[in-house]
């Protein structure tokens, strides 16, 4: 970022790696000019704690990544299935404010739900189009922990069922079919 504002102001490349190195070298906590009319100060970052209380991300987005998995999946058929309509304009609906209306859908069609497992964190995210014994389930998975399952209400799941993996270390990408769907709040990942 301070690259990035001294070739924004058109310094030389002497001059920003001239800067960058007082900036790496300065006391924190101390005013340092850096180009005209640009000061900074070096701060030290003790700790973070993320605040868990509110939703992680919004559930219209895990709405929209299931959608398109299941577009993926059963492909024109997204467009057919009873209550797709719901879907869609679950995804797009928005008040004058372009402020998301509702996570629930209140035709029934869909519905989304998240789960923490007990497990430690992992390089991983995955998805998997399957459905338990009534309705097509989208399990959404981040970093083999988290988990987001959004619910097809109204659409009946037909095998075979599909999981995608992405490490994150390599970033390999598996696909594979899947028997058996998971009960909510397992992780197959």
């Amino acid at each position: 970022m301070l690259v990035r504002d001294l070739r924004d102001r058109g310094e030389s490349e002497e001059a920003i790696a001239a800067s960058v190195a007082a900036f790496d070298s300065a006391p924190e906590e101390v005013h340092l000019t850096l180009a005209p009319g640009l000061s900074v100060i070096k701060r030290r970052i003790e700790k973070i704690e993320h605040d868990l209380s509110g939703d992680f991300a919004p559930r219209e987005l895990f709405l929209k990544v299931a959608y398109e998995a299941f577009a993926f999946c059963f492909g024109r058929d997204v467009y057919d299935f009873d209550g797709a309509a719901e879907v869609r304009s679950g995804i797009e609906v928005r008040d004058k404010n372009q402020t998301p209306l509702a996570y629930a859908d209140p035709s029934g069609s869909y519905g989304v739900e998240s789960w923490m497992t007990h497990g430690a964190a992992q390089p991983i995210h995955g998805i998997a189009v399957g459905g338990n014994n009534k309705h097509v389930v989208v399990r959404i998975c981040l970093f083999g922990t988290l988990l987001f399952d959004v619910h097809f209400l109204k659409v009946t799941p037909r095998p075979p069922f599909a999981m995608i993996t992405q490490s994150l270390v390599d970033g390999a990408v598996d696909v594979q079919e899947i028997e058996k769907f998971p009960i909510s709040g397992e992780s197959i990942f």
